[in-house]
């Protein structure tokens, strides 16, 4: 069997897109060094004083191959695939959490709007530092992101640790059935709208526009300004982040990437179908919990002078995963790049920085973002654009 694992892991150095023998020297693969791993898994296999399957032995091997590289590089075993694969379409089962992996624990990037985490109070930024009783700290991406895994209708006990806290706070969230609405919409007054992008999932664009429609339909007059809002949006697919941005955008880089490769560049454009808004006044409402697509938005918008930002810096998610499948049931997902706005700005750990600092809303008391104490404010701003 640790002949297979060796095999298996040399397999994996073959597959990377674009590593040729060359590129294999010039980064220094070493493969008389991968036989330390032969030896190991053999005195595993050999002394070890309890039978272990060797599913389990090569599984475990993967997921420590991964956790040596950064938080959003995994092993997808059958359970996180198939969650990866549901997310984008709209519909899990989970408690709506998007989290990181940072400093040995996980990390909330964004409750999801209207789910059991957003509802039980849960909040961006805040900390897991336990699950079901159990203190998570240093255990591994895989191990800990296992425990929040459960049978949708059961519960699972949350110890957060957020700042301004001095004691953890204990949350009972149920696991359920998530189907996340992409788009609300409301008309704040006559000319004036507010769009609120939940998540970057399939078919936002165009949940996006039917909104606008209905808007427009509600209003007595044209519109004289519009607020996207992307607080509490942690992302989702890249191709719709460049849609959305298509509406607002004549022509021009919506985003490009870097990479260690310098022949390697995915430059992404305005998509020119499609009515386009390009006069109408643009505001964009970022938070903390704004991350990766949301990013992507919103530095584009900037960038061409398009949008005014208003809200928090955002989280600052700004690097390139791809997903390659092992077989039909497991994959390995690896940063590969990372995103630059179309002025060359690098997101991932800086964020995007608002044009207008905005206080930050409690939401665990303002629990509506299309009615929060932000909007208003936005609005104002929107008038003195005219």
């Amino acid at each position: 069997m640790h002949k297979f694992l060796f095999v298996l892991i040399v397999s994996l150095f073959a597959c990377q897109q674009g590593h040729s023998k060359k590129d294999n020297k010039k980064v220094g693969v070493d493969f008389a060094r991968l036989e330390l791993i032969n030896k190991v898994m053999h005195l595993v296999e050999k002394n070890y004083y309890l039978e272990v399957e060797k599913d389990v032995l090569i599984e475990g091997a993967l997921k420590g191959i991964m956790d040596a590289l950064d938080e959003h590089s995994n092993y997808l075993d059958v359970e996180l695939f198939k969650k990866m694969r549901e997310d984008t379409q709209g519909e899990f089962g989970g408690i709506g959490v998007e989290v990181s992996y940072e400093n040995g624990s996980l990390k909330i990037i964004s409750a999801i709007e209207d789910t059991p985490a957003f509802k039980a109070g849960i909040k961006g930024g805040d900390q897991i530092v336990e699950i079901n009783k159990e203190n998570i700290l240093r255990l591994s991406v895989h191990k800990a992101i296992e425990k929040m895994q459960g049978k949708v209708g059961e519960n699972i006990r949350l110890g957060i640790k957020r700042v301004g806290e001095d004691e953890i706070l204990h949350f009972n969230v149920k696991r359920e059935i998530i189907k996340v609405q992409p788009v609300k919409s409301r008309l704040i007054e006559d000319g004036y709208a507010i769009l609120r992008l939940v998540q970057f999932q399939v078919n936002s664009e165009k949940f996006l526009r039917k909104a606008l429609s209905k808007i427009r339909k509600k209003s007595k007059i044209p519109l004289k300004g519009i607020i996207l809002d992307l607080r509490g949006n942690p992302g989702g697919l890249l191709d719709e982040a460049v849609n959305v941005a298509s509406i607002f955008l004549e022509k021009g880089v919506v985003v490009s990437t870097e990479s260690r490769d310098p022949n390697y560049k995915d430059i992404r454009y305005v998509r020119k179908s499609g009515e386009k808004i390009l006069e109408t006044p643009l505001v964009v409402l970022l938070d903390r919990g704004s991350a990766s697509a949301s990013e992507i938005v919103s530095g584009a918008l900037q960038d061409y002078k398009r949008a005014k930002i208003l809200g928090e810096k955002s989280y600052g998610k700004g690097t390139v995963q791809s997903v390659t499948p092992l077989d039909k049931d497991t994959a390995i997902k690896l940063t590969i790049s990372q995103y630059l706005t179309p002025n060359k700005r690098k997101i991932h750990k800086k964020g995007i920085k608002p044009d207008v600092e905005l206080k930050s809303i409690d939401r665990s008391k303002e629990r509506s973002y299309l009615n929060d104490s932000q909007v208003p404010l936005a609005l104002d701003y929107l008038k003195k654009m005219q």
